[in-house]
């Protein structure tokens, strides 16, 4: 009996110590997780940057600040102002809009940026009044400074003014349109602030080599002695000329803020079957702006004639120019209709050698 009590104490003194080791592995394997817990919140916490990561953040693409749109390469300027008035006075005397209408007056200035050549004509003038297109009024002739019909080159700039008929309650908004004729398709840009036109027109006036009493070299589209035209020019500029019909003479002046440029051509064929002189074919160039002849040419005796010149033939003649009052240099230029590419050469000479 004693003996089964002392190994009943014994079964329970092993079960405890079973029992209590089991609590201490149970113990630690709990603190052993806590720990890892703590260290992977500590590492997601508390980590600092490293120096790629940073670098990667510089190298992020950056927001571009939006870059202002300047001026295309190639562009026409065109500059307006207008007042409506109900008449004005005019060259033919005074001019009246018609009952229930008045006319808006618009002072136009076309500047060529780039273009070889563009055509300034009333024609492609549109005034656009409460959503209306209206035609230049012909009475815009009478303006002192009515636009002329002109070809401007690259830095070829043109002034002038139109009338047009509107109702007479029209509103006071309005807008222009310039719609030329032309095969380019045209950066037309109304009014613009950064657009300098003086400066362009000095830089065309001091390459200009040309002068209207200045004797300047032969100058030639092709350097070889083949077939060629050959011209002789020289011109002088006057506010007014003497011209006679039949025993009384008379005098012309030029229109106000014009001055007259009499032009001297002399034309040869040399080597082509045959060439026209129509006077459509001669501009002059003026401060980068292409003149036709004027009407008044036809006062002179010795204007030039339209004739066709066969290979050998030589004519000559004058033809006047209405410019810009100040204008002293120019360019002719002559641009036939000829299926033949034609080797035109030029030579200026002074007024005082015409012969």
């Amino acid at each position: 009996m004693k003996n089964n009590n002392i190994l009943k104490i014994f079964l329970c003194v092993m079960v405890s110590l079973v029992v209590m080791c089991s609590g201490c592995v149970s113990s630690s394997s709990s603190d052993s997780a806590d720990d890892v817990v703590v260290e992977k919140t500590s590492t997601n916490d508390n980590t600092e940057p490293k120096e790629n990561e940073e670098t990667k953040d510089d190298e992020k693409p950056k927001t571009e600040e939006p870059v202002e749109e300047g001026l295309p390469d190639e562009y026409v300027a065109v500059f307006y102002e207008a007042y409506s008035t109900k008449s004005f006075d005019g060259s033919y005397g005074k001019e009246e809009a018609a009952d229930g209408k008045k006319y808006l007056i618009v002072d136009i200035t076309v500047y060529n940026n780039g273009y070889d050549e563009i055509s300034v004509n009333p024609l492609y003038f549109d005034a656009i009044v409460d959503g209306v297109e209206y035609d230049y009024s012909i009475d815009s002739y009478s303006l002192e400074n009515d636009l002329d019909s002109v070809n401007l080159r690259n830095g070829g700039k043109t002034s002038g003014s139109l009338a047009f008929e509107i109702p007479e309650d029209s509103s006071s908004t309005y807008s222009i349109e310039y719609n030329p004729i032309t095969w380019d398709k045209l950066n037309i840009i109304y009014n613009p602030e950064d657009v300098d036109i003086e400066e362009a027109q000095k830089a065309a006036a001091s390459s200009s080599n040309t002068g209207a009493e200045k004797s300047t070299p032969t100058t030639s589209n092709d350097d070889t002695d083949s077939d060629s035209v050959n011209i002789i020019t020289a011109a002088t500029v006057t506010e007014s000329f003497n011209y006679n019909i039949g025993s009384y003479e008379y005098t012309r002046e030029a229109p106000s803020g014009k001055t007259y440029l009499i032009t001297y051509i002399s034309i040869e064929n040399n080597g082509y079957d045959e060439i026209s002189t129509s006077p459509l074919y001669f501009d002059a160039i003026v401060d980068g702006v292409g003149y036709s002849y004027a009407s008044d040419t036809y006062s002179l005796e010795n204007h030039l004639e339209s004739v066709d010149l066969r290979n050998g033939g030589k004519t000559s003649g004058l033809l006047i120019y209405e410019i810009p009052k100040g204008s002293d240099s120019y360019e002719l230029e002559y641009d036939p209709i000829s299926w033949d590419k034609l080797n035109i050469k030029y030579e200026y000479i002074s007024w005082d050698e015409i012969e």
